[in-house]
């Protein structure tokens, strides 16, 4: 608090120097109190406390991106290492250059959606679509009638997909 009521009392000349301390003094004065108060503690824990939470939260959440993106460890490993090892600051940005750009959830439903759509002929192999009653490549006759409810399905089917009996051409 003195230091304080000296720079008050005090008249600046025409250097921008008190008369009775120099500017450098003043600085220092003011950088001693801040750091007598813990003013300038608080402010670096609380600094250095958001970097830290910044890193972590980047890496969890390129653990749980990259996981939802490829099933490729190695990939996984090498993502997380990289925004770990790297910070956010430079990890990040090779991390958004090198990850997978569909989920891997996209690539199972495309291919769910494209067993339910096609049916395979069991004489060339080619995909039909599964309202064709014989394949487009080769001519041959891919479904069969139920013999119990008289109902279409794939030839292929072990049992009918209506009542369950079973498929007495696959024997």
């Amino acid at each position: 608090m003195e230091n304080t009521e000296l720079i008050e009392n005090n008249e600046v000349n025409e250097s921008n120097e008190f008369i009775g301390e120099s500017l450098e003094e003043v600085q220092t004065n003011v950088f001693d109190q801040l750091q007598e108060y813990g003013f300038l503690d608080w402010f670096v824990t609380g600094f250095v406390s958001i970097l830290v939470y910044i890193w972590v939260w980047s890496i969890l959440w390129t653990t749980k991106d990259i996981s939802s993106r490829t099933y490729n460890i190695f990939l996984q490993i090498f993502s997380i290492v990289i925004v770990a090892v790297l910070t956010p600051v430079f990890g990040l940005p090779i991390y958004f250059l090198i990850r997978p750009n569909r989920f891997k959830f996209d690539q199972i439903y495309w291919r769910e959606a494209l067993a339910i759509l096609v049916i395979k002929c069991e004489y060339c192999g080619e995909h039909n679509h599964k309202d064709n009653k014989f394949c487009v490549h080769c001519g041959s006759n891919i479904v069969t009638t139920c013999k119990e409810c008289k109902s279409i399905y794939p030839k292929n089917n072990e049992y009918c997909y209506k009542c369950g009996a079973p498929n007495l051409e696959l024997d």
